[in-house]
């Protein structure tokens, strides 16, 4: 630092002292730190936003601090196009600069110079980057292993694998900087990494990961991040695949398109079903198939036909493919899942039956009347019921609904039944019975009946009876009736005739529709001889017009010997409702009658009070008196002497009650009926409170005749009553025996009356089986048993009577048709020949009918008959879905299973034992474990598991029916007690592998022919690409030590030799990039059955001077005992770029176990107590432990385990062994390497890799890598110094404190590169220097790259090589005059980061004079501007300086200083003479020399010339000038004349004069201008002329008369008429009387010195 003072001394003698400011003296220029464009060292850069920061860190200044940066853009090092030129930073080193002109996908450089205060400066430049604005284009991802439909890449969704899991990528692009690599991860969600966490596979496209355990039914997602090469990445996530390892479960299957299940078809030429519940947790339903067979699962009928999705078939078959007839066919349905497994599932069958139910015999009403009494077909004798009867001819399919509507044909239109589903019953002649009860009907009301049925294939009939009914609830109207006379025909014959006239009977409701007449002897005679008259009575049938007025007589024979007194007719109406008369002959004495005499007649009945007499044979009062009760006790049910039996109804069907009518019914010995009388009589009594008391059910109750003949009577309530409802009755009938001489009484059956409309009996209920309890199931098919409950006792108040039971199968076929048990509540039915169907269901149907005639119909549930054991299942050891292959729990056994199934009578119970053996029950015997799914317990004799022994799981099912399922046995598991261990290679080269490092170019890798294998063992092969030994590579061949001897592939192989099975070999090589860019570089090494990729993935400075280091390991296998295939391959996208290898070696691994840490459970990271030495050979980090990475770390491990295998590893990164502060633990899967990209590697520190192995029972050990020292910056570099010395002299002479940097250097003398104080780096170190000089800055076209020499003594600042190297200038070719040679220098640290530094250039001149040229010009104006006109080329108008400009001076170097001259020649002097001495007037461009006396006409001149650098000055040039200090003079005037109307003529021949004039021609020029006042140019502008005389046309002028001049003016003006008149028109015209123009002429002269003359002129009038 230096300092200026001044001391002032005053002539008193006081002074004052002063002191400058400091100057600091500084030679040397900033040190050069790191240039990147984006991230550190990027070779591709993102444009955000449309910026790109540019950063320059590591910058130093040894004396201070630098003073300002400037950087540039150029698409080549040292080059500024894109920028324009250097742009000033500041002090700033990080900058964001507009990308605008930077087109994308172009590669640029940015160079930086740094100043100091000295004004000395470093250059550095970046590495090439390229420019990128944009992520990778999305791609996609699928599941699955890779495969292709045509050209659409497959994704799978499910998969049955649950060890392994497949992914493949593709379509991501990225045209502009290229893919860097693929992340991939795997998660149970989209996005998530919790199974794998990212792991790089460089720039491979799929993946395969093994020995997994995953979930059944677990979704997993594959996510791939693809970044280029400018660090934007794009994440895609697969749609993710569920792992599903179970079958689909089996619906349900039924045929028919809707409804229920059909068991009947009509069609022969359609194939219909559907199906339901088939389901799959997992994968889901993919796709149904379905056929059609005679047995379940055949596809006889119909083949297996594809239905997609679809859940039912509607197939229409051709007319040659009808449908077999009457045979059972199975629709069967397959459904396969996701996965592609199958379940199988078949219908009950159904039979194609073409015949269509048809109502043979229409509805009718029906009543089980007795034999003999007539009745009308169309008439019924209730209103509360109705019974109806059709015959249906039904074909195979079964009926299944019927329905019954009643609707009236009276005036009120009503239905009381609609649509009634019901129930009927058939009868062995094939009738269909069903009786409806609760009705109101009305009396002689007509109605319809309407029968629909179906059957099971849906087809239905329908039918209307034929004709109306009408009910009629009472007997035909007494009050008329009676017989009008009685006549006998044939008095005189043995065999008496009577003809019998009655009257009066009618009925408005059914019509008469019967008479009986009959005649008898009242009371008959005594004794022997007397006949009985005959039973038979005589039927008469009226017409349809007699029906309700009788008059015709009807004729009565007797046989011969009888006597009658009394004739009887009874009159029936069409219900079957009874009215008797009778006509009695007056004189009762036995003895015969008179011929033709009359009868008195009275129609009569008996008295309720004449219970005791017989007294329809006597008048009224005649009768005996009343006995006692007796008869209303004698006779019990059917009880009597006479042999008379009663009953109430008429097989095959119950009695009825109806509450208006019941059906009588009696039966006895013939004989004794023949020795009756022909009539009997009956009433109703009511069942009295004390037993055995009758009391009459009606008040004024009569008895009634019935025809003993007819054998059954409608019994009804006298008109307008009924039968109380729910009281009991009896029907009392008495006979008399011959002669009056004993009476008969009867009692019918019990009966209540009731007027329910249907059965309600809801508790009653079928159970299947012959146990209390019902069955579901049953293993034989030999018998079925059913009971029913008392539900049915509640049917109704009526009794039940009996019941039926029927068997039905599933299908709706009967297999039993009703039968009657009676009062039975259970029933049982064998099968011989095993007739019942395996898998049918069978379902008893009951019937309970009451005393009224109803019924009801329970069904069963049904019970299946089930012969089949359940299925067989999965069993999987542990406790988890994932089936467990190893344990570390040796004291407990589990498994848990699925897939045991039994469709019919399902699980009950499983039962599990566990043993050494598949099947074996030595460990856990086989017990029941209820109906779980999974089991866990301990040895069932204590001790623990042994260590790698297998143990197996069985397990079987039982069903509800006790049958077992086939035993299914886990694949075993086993124990292993053991943590991983590590595994170290004790290393031995393999013997007979050709040189790797290819040093011996005779023995270059031979042609391998296409898809062969290396057939010599030993010997290296191409197998693609051309082979070639290299000895450079890209530009930086000259590296010797290290690319000398390169080996530049496609793909090579080579058959290694081997020792034997199962051992373990050590493969390394190094790798580089041909063309030196490793972008997107991919390589792949197949080792044996193994497959690795690699990436020559760019760091911050490039692989283009290094090598990639690459290490795998290989086990062989059973198969190369005696050599294995090694293959290393360019496996990237630019298959154009080859690789190049060196140093190939195959080392034996001697294996030495050795254990890691074993971890706790749960994990806790902790630091391995290992060895540095030993920890190396257990995680060793891929690159070395010195990297220069930031983000990325790589490392392998060789870690096993021998019992249980790996099942996946865990790693870290941290700042101590065991630590995890860069990298938390991450889970990498099966994988033995590891890679993260987007760490943040601390500069300067030690970092550690540790690694966790866990292996398939859940045990743990830990590793941690050699530490490794992370280093981001380069070796520092200094500026190069040009240092011209005298030639020949000693490099070591120059001074590095006082070196000066040259811009050029003569030939002849010495060039010295100074680069000191040395190259240096302060943590890695500096591994290897180069140094070249070429003609562009990095070239090496004049001395190629070379290693830098070594210094001695440890000198070199510490680096140990030299600060300085010479240059030789003698080679005349390589070095041309006028080149400029750049020095550079480049280093590089252990980190393999690259230091470099080049000189700003020196130009070689020759030893001559270079060749200069150049200009000067004497100028005034431009330097000092003062006059308002320049000065002509040679002219100055200064006379006391002179000034020059000078320019044009080229150099081959670079001009130091310039040295200027002045000159002087006096008029009339033959030459200049100089003025002064040379000048140094530095590097400017202008020069003035003041103070000077000059004259006008003198000359003057000044010389420049140019001194370069090394002294050397060019030729002198010149410029000269006249001096003229004094301006031109006025002496004359101006003069003006008219040449036309606006035209005039101004002429100044001899106003001015100049000094100079004469000696120098055309030495003025003039400017003139004319005006209409003074100052003005309104009539013209000034105007530069260098003659005397001008023109000027305006139409301002006019003339008008002479013009006079003003002031000293001379001359006169040519006068003009004034010829011209005002325009009465132009209302805008202006006159003047008079006007003036004054004109003004300046004259200049050559220096630029001026003199004015201004003159008026006045004219005359104008308009």
């Amino acid at each position: 630092t230096y300092h200026g003072t001044v001391r002032a001394v005053g002539f008193t003698g006081e002074q004052v002292i002063g002191h400058s400011n400091a100057v600091v003296v500084d030679s040397t220029p900033p040190v050069a730190g790191a240039v990147y464009m984006g991230s550190s060292g990027s070779f591709a850069v993102a444009a955000g936003d449309g910026v790109v920061g540019l950063s320059w860190p590591g910058w130093e200044e040894p004396d201070g601090e630098v003073a300002r940066y400037a950087y540039g853009i150029g698409f080549r090092p040292y080059h500024v196009e894109v920028t324009g030129g250097f742009v000033d930073a500041g002090q700033d080193t990080t900058v964001q600069h507009d990308t605008v002109g930077m087109a994308e996908g172009s590669t640029f450089y940015v160079t930086v110079k740094a100043f100091n205060q000295a004004g000395l400066h470093t250059t550095r430049t970046s590495v090439g980057a390229l420019l990128d604005s944009s992520p990778p284009g999305r791609g996609y991802v699928n599941d699955g292993p890779r495969a292709r439909e045509g050209d659409v890449p497959v994704d799978i969704d499910f998969q049955p694998e649950h060890h392994v899991l497949h992914a493949h990528w593709g379509g991501f692009l990225d045209p502009q900087s290229g893919l860097r690599s693929f992340k991939v991860a795997v998660g149970t969600t989209p996005g998530d990494a919790d199974v794998l966490a990212f792991v790089d596979v460089a720039l491979r496209e799929s993946i395969t990961l093994r020995d997994l355990s995953l979930r059944d039914g677990g979704a997993y997602y594959v996510t791939v991040e693809a970044c280029n090469l400018a660090d934007m990445c794009v994440v895609v996530t697969s749609d993710g695949v569920v792992v599903d390892r179970s079958p689909p479960v089996a619906g349900a299957v039924l045929d028919g398109t809707h409804g229920e299940d059909a068991d009947f078809s009509v069609s022969r030429l359609v194939v219909a079903g559907r199906w339901f519940a088939f389901h799959d947790a997992q994968s889901g339903i993919a796709s149904y198939e379905w056929a059609c067979g005679t047995q379940p699962g055949l596809a006889d009928v119909q083949a297996w036909t594809f239905a997609d999705k679809q859940v039912s078939v509607y197939h229409q078959r051709g007319e040659d493919e009808l449908l077999p007839l009457g045979v059972p066919l199975y629709l069967s349905v397959r459904a396969r899942n996701g996965v592609g497994q199958m379940a199988e599932a078949s219908s009950n069958g159904v039979v194609v039956d073409e015949h269509v139910p048809t109502i043979s015999v229409a509805p009718h009403i029906w009543w089980a009347y007795p034999a003999g009494v007539p009745h009308d077909a169309s008439m019924q004798p209730t209103d509360n019921s109705v019974h109806v009867r059709w015959k249906v001819e039904a074909g195979l399919a079964p009926l299944t609904r019927t329905y019954l509507t009643l609707s009236s044909l009276n005036r009120d239109g009503s239905t009381p039944v609609r649509s009634l589903p019901i129930d009927p019953i058939v009868d062995e002649q094939g009738f269909s019975h069903y009786r409806h009860a609760g009705l109101d009907l009305v009396d002689s009301a007509q109605y319809m009946l309407f029968v629909s049925t179906c059957n099971s294939a849906g087809v239905c009939a329908r039918a209307a009876s034929e004709q109306p009914f009408v009910a009629d609830t009472s007997p035909p109207g007494p009050s008329g009736a009676k017989i009008s006379f009685v006549t006998r025909d044939n008095s005189g014959d043995a065999a008496p005739r009577y003809t019998v006239t009655f009257v009066g009977f009618d009925d408005p409701h059914s019509h008469m529709w019967r008479y009986k007449v009959w005649a008898e002897q009242v009371p008959p005679p005594s004794g022997d001889g007397w006949r009985a008259p005959a039973l038979d009575a005589v039927e008469y049938v009226p017409s349809a017009e007699e029906r309700d007025d009788q008059t015709k007589p009807i004729s009565v024979s007797l046989a011969p010997g009888q006597k009658a007194n009394v004739v009887f007719v009874m009159g029936y109406n069409g219900a079957g409702h009874t009215h008797t008369v009778f006509a009695k002959n007056g004189n009762v004495d036995g003895m015969p009658y008179a011929n033709k005499a009359t009868w008195y007649t009275e129609s009569t009945q008996c008295s309720a009070f004449n219970a005791c007499g017989r007294c329809a044979c006597v008048p009224t009062g005649e009768c005996a008196a009343p006995a006692t009760d007796a008869c209303e006790r004698d006779g019990g049910v059917g009880g009597g002497a006479d042999g008379l039996a009663l009953s109430l109804g008429h097989a095959p069907f119950t009695s009825q009650a109806e509450r208006d009518v019941t059906m009588l019914v009696w039966d006895g010995d013939a004989a004794w009926i023949d020795d009756t009388v022909g009539y009997l009589e009956w009433r109703l009594v009511e069942r009295g409170l004390e037993d055995g008391v009758y009391q009459y059910a009606f008040n004024n109750d009569h008895w009634r005749i019935a025809l003993l003949r007819d054998g059954g009577a409608v019994v009804s309530p006298p008109r307008d009553d009924r039968l109380a409802e729910n009281h009991e009755y009896f029907v009392q009938v008495r006979v008399w025996s011959r002669g009056y001489a004993a009476v008969g009484y009867h009692l019918s059956p019990l009966l209540r009356a009731h007027t329910e409309r249907h059965v309600a009996g809801l508790d009653a209920h079928v159970t299947d089986g012959e146990g209390a309890r019902d069955v579901d199931w049953q293993p034989s098919d030999a018998a079925l048993s059913a009971q029913w409950a008392g539900g049915f006792a509640d049917v109704t108040l009526a009794d039940v009577e009996n019941y039926q039971y029927s068997i039905v199968n599933g299908r709706g076929e009967t297999v039993v048709p009703f039968t009657a048990v009676g009062p039975a509540t259970e029933m049982s039915h064998s099968f011989v020949d095993g007739e019942l169907e395996e898998h049918m269901t069978y379902s008893t149907a009951v019937r309970a009918f009451t005393s009224t005639g109803l019924h009801l119909t329970r069904l069963s549930d049904g019970v299946i008959i089930d012969k089949s054991p359940p299925g067989v299942g999965v069993v999987l050891d542990g406790l988890d879905a994932a089936d467990v292959l190893w344990t570390r729990d040796d004291a407990v056994v589990s498994a848990n299973w699925y897939g045991f199934a039994d469709a019919q009578s399902g699980v009950l119970e499983y039962h599990w034992c566990v043993g050494t053996t598949a099947g074996g029950d030595d460990v856990v015997g086989c017990h029941a474990v209820g109906a779980a799914v999974f089991a866990s317990k301990a040895p069932d004799r204590g001790g623990r598991l042994a260590a790698g022994q297998t143990y197996f799981s069985t397990v079987w099912a039982r069903n509800s029916l006790g049958m077992a399922s086939p035993r299914a046995t886990s694949n075993g598991f086993r124990v292993d007690m053991s943590p991983p261990k590590a595994h170290r290679c004790a290393f031995k080269a393999v013997a007979g592998l050709a040189d790797g490092s290819f040093e011996d170019a005779d023995s270059a890798p031979a042609a391998l022919p296409a898809k062969a294998a290396p057939a010599a063992a030993g010997r290296w092969f191409v197998t693609s690409g051309e082979a070639s030994v290299v000895t450079a590579v890209g530009v930086d061949g000259s590296r010797a030590a290290v690319l000398r001897h390169g080996f530049a592939f496609s793909s090579i192989a080579a058959r290694v030799p081997a020792r034997g099975e199962l051992e373990t070999y050590h493969v390394s090589f190094r790798v580089a990039s041909a063309d030196g860019t490793s972008i997107g570089q991919v390589g792949r090494v197949r080792i044996g059955a193994d497959t690795h990729y690699f990436a020559l993935s760019p760091s911050a400075h490039g692989h283009r001077e290094g090598w990639h280091e690459q290490h795998f390991y290989y086990v062989s296998d059973d198969t190369e005992r005696d050599h294995f295939e090694l293959y290393i391959e360019n496996a990237g996208r630019a298959l154009t770029t080859d690789l190049v290898i060196d140093d190939v070696v195959v080392r034996e691994c001697g294996i030495e176990e050795s254990n890691f840490v074993t971890v706790p459970d749960p994990v806790e990271m902790v630091a391995p107590e290992k060895s540095v030495a030993e920890a190396d050979l257990l995680v060793q980090v891929v690159g070395g432990y010195i990297q220069n990475s930031k983000g990325t770390l790589e490392a392998r491990w060789m870690l096993d385990d021998a019992e249980s295998g790996i099942s996946h590893y865990d790693w870290s990164i941290g700042t101590v062994p065991g630590g995890n502060q860069l990298l938390p633990l991450t889970r990498l899967g099966p994988h033995r390497w590891g890679r993260h990209q987007d760490l943040e590697l601390p500069h300067g520190e030690t970092v550690f890799v540790t690694v966790i192995a866990t292996n398939r029972a859940g045990l743990r050990s830990v590793g941690s890598s050699r530490g490794v020292l992370i280093d981001h910056t380069a070796p520092t570099v200094p500026a190069i110094l040009d240092v011209v010395t005298a030639a020949g002299s000693d490099v070591a002479l120059v001074d590095a404190a006082t070196a000066k940097d040259f811009q050029e250097v003569a030939r002849t003398h010495g060039l010295v590169a100074l680069f000191a104080p040395g190259v240096s780096d302060g943590e890695s170190g500096v591994d290897d220097c180069e140094w070249a000089v070429g003609k562009e800055p990095l070239e090496d076209n004049v001395v190629a790259w070379s290693p830098l020499p070594r210094a001695a003594n440890g000198g070199g600042g510490g680096s140990g090589y030299v600060d300085r190297v010479r240059v030789d200038l003698s080679d005349t070719e390589a070095i041309a005059d006028g080149v400029v040679l750049f020095t550079a220098v480049r280093c590089w640290n252990h980190a393999h980061l690259k230091g470099e530094s080049v000189s700003d250039g020196v130009r070689v001149i020759p030893d001559t004079t270079a060749l200069f040229r150049g200009g000067v010009e004497i100028s005034t104006s431009n330097i000092y501007p003062r006059d308002e006109y320049s000065a002509h080329h040679g002219w100055q108008s200064h006379g006391d300086r002179v000034s020059a400009l000078f320019d044009g001076f080229v150099d081959f170097g670079t001009i130091d200083h310039y040295l200027a001259r002045l000159l002087t020649q006096m008029p009339g002097a033959s030459a200049p003479s100089p003025a002064g001495q040379w000048t140094d007037i530095g590097r400017d461009h202008d020069v003035l020399f003041s103070n000077v006396d000059l004259v006008d006409g003198q000359k003057v001149a000044v010389e420049v010339k140019a001194v370069s650098a090394i002294g050397v000055e060019s030729t002198v040039v010149a410029g000269s000038a006249m001096v003229d200090t004094t301006p031109p003079e006025t002496r004359g005037s101006v003069s003006v004349a008219w040449q036309d109307d606006t035209t005039i003529t101004v002429d100044w021949p001899l106003t001015f004069t100049d000094n100079l004039e004469g000696s120098h021609p055309r030495h003025l020029r003039y400017e003139i201008g004319v005006g209409s006042a003074e100052g003005r140019f309104d009539i013209l502008a000034r105007k530069e002329t260098f003659g005397t005389s001008i023109s000027v046309s305006s139409p301002y002028l006019r003339r008008n008369g002479a013009a006079k001049s003003d002031g000293d003016a001379t001359g006169a003006a040519e006068t003009a008429e004034a010829e011209a008149q005002a325009d009465e028109e132009d209302a805008s015209a202006v006159v003047k009387e008079a006007y003036e123009l004054f004109v003004h002429v300046r004259c200049i002269n050559s220096a630029g010195l001026w003199v004015e003359h201004s003159q008026k002129f006045s004219f005359g009038q104008q308009r």
